[in-house]
């Protein structure tokens, strides 16, 4: 089983680099979140197709 873990953390940015491309969309289910005293928050997601 595939997994992906991101860390949200609130910042104020410009322009950037999207994390996933429009041409390869991944279908993902939020299987934890962890939320930091900071404002920072851990998502642990299951790849439901990879594709």
């Amino acid at each position: 089983m595939d997994e992906v873990g991101i860390y949200y953390v609130p910042v104020a940015v410009g322009d950037g680099t999207p994390m996933f491309q429009a041409r390869n969309k991944v279908r993902l289910e939020r299987i934890e979140a962890a939320p930091f005293a900071n404002g920072a928050v851990f998502n642990r997601y299951r790849v439901l197709n990879g594709s």
